[in-house]
C-alpha cells in the first residue's frame, strides 16, 4: 500500500482482522496469529484509507449508472431478493448521528444465497443509492 510501511498482503489481513474486532483486538491478534506487528492507529487510518478507496468507488459506479440511465451489473441472478434496512442512533465526534445499516439477500434456488450488508453515516438519499447498488449487483432488477 503506497504510503504505508506494510506490503499489500499485510494490509489485506489487518484490515479483515479489523473488520472482525475492534481495533485493538486486532492488533493483538495480528501480533498472536500472523506475526504482524503495527500500532493501533497505523491499522485504524489504512483501514480508512481502503474503506474510503471502496466507497469512493461504489460513488463512481453510482453516479456512472445514474448519468447513462441504467442500473448497475448485475453478478447475481437470483429468484428471491430481498432488501432490509434500520437505523440506529449512535455517539461518534462528539454528537449524536443516525448510522444506516442495511442488508440484501438473494437466493438462486440453488441452494446458492448472497448476502451483502452496509452501514453508513450519510444522508438517507445516499444510503438508498447504496442499497440499490447492492440490490442490483445481487439480482434485484432480475426479478419479476
Amino acid at each position: 500500500m503506497a504510503g504505508y510501511p506494510v506490503t499489500p498482503q499485510t494490509a489485506e489481513v489487518a484490515i479483515e482482522e479489523a473488520c472482525e474486532r475492534t481495533y485493538g483486538q486486532a492488533v493483538n491478534h495480528l501480533a498472536r496469529s500472523h506475526d504482524i506487528r503495527m500500532g493501533k492507529e497505523l491499522l485504524e487510518k489504512l483501514t480508512q484509507t481502503v474503506g474510503e478507496y471502496w466507497l469512493a468507488q461504489d460513488r463512481e459506479e453510482i453516479a456512472s449508472a445514474r448519468s447513462e440511465r441504467r442500473a448497475v451489473a448485475e453478478q447475481f441472478a437470483a429468484e428471491q431478493c430481498l432488501v432490509f434496512a434500520d437505523g440506529v442512533m449512535v455517539h461518534t465526534d462528539g454528537d449524536w448521528h443516525e448510522a444506516r445499516v442495511g442488508t440484501v439477500r438473494s437466493n438462486s434456488g440453488q441452494d446458492k444465497v448472497l448476502k451483502s450488508s452496509i452501514a453508513r453515516l450519510c444522508s438517507v438519499e445516499e444510503f438508498g443509492e447504496d442499497l440499490w447498488r447492492h440490490a442490483c449487483e445481487l439480482g434485484y432488477r432480475g426479478l419479476r
